[in-house]
């Protein structure tokens, strides 16, 4: 599966790896933000795919690479995000809300499903980040297409300790 581009090069359809790679470039090499992980397991039944945290907050950004993906993980991590939204009341929740969630939620989508993804996401509280399709051969690694929420007024320190211990 290939997509044409300019002067005869081509593009693969990018796959989970590929915008998680490409999300480290940006926050790694080019913001040369320290705290970076993917793969993160928070506890507490979820994992996050991408972590960074800088002095002052943290960010998690799940990356999904086609729509059925993005709309199972809504249904599937119900929990999550009623704990995001402050919506659980249940002592299990009340503990991980001080350390380990994040002050910020995105979804990450290539650029092929972006306008199914913005017009799902955009009443809701997460964010959304876009890999553009020509992201291989200039420097727009990526475009926020609508920013998140803040869901956790503190910072998440627990959640720093695991990105760094990852």
């Amino acid at each position: 599966m290939y997509l044409e581009y300019k002067k005869g090069c081509k593009l693969i359809q990018p796959k989970a790896e590929h915008l998680k790679y490409w999300l480290f470039y940006y926050y790694r090499i080019k913001r040369q933000f320290h705290y970076c992980a993917s793969e993160v397991g928070i506890g507490w039944r979820w994992q996050a795919d991408f972590i960074v945290c800088t002095d002052k907050d943290a960010t998690e950004i799940e990356i999904k690479v086609s729509m059925s993906d993005l709309k199972n993980d809504v249904i599937h991590k119900q929990q999550k995000f009623e704990c995001l939204n402050n919506i659980r009341e249940d002592k299990d929740f009340i503990i991980y809300k001080k350390d380990r969630i994040p002050n910020y939620f995105y979804y990450c989508v290539p650029e092929k499903i972006a306008i199914k993804a913005y017009e799902y996401l955009k009443d809701s509280p997460y964010g959304l980040i876009i890999i553009p399709n020509h992201h291989y051969y200039d420097n727009d690694f990526f475009w926020i297409k609508k920013s998140s929420d803040k869901f956790n007024k503190e910072y998440p320190t627990k959640l720093k300790d695991l990105v760094v211990a990852r």
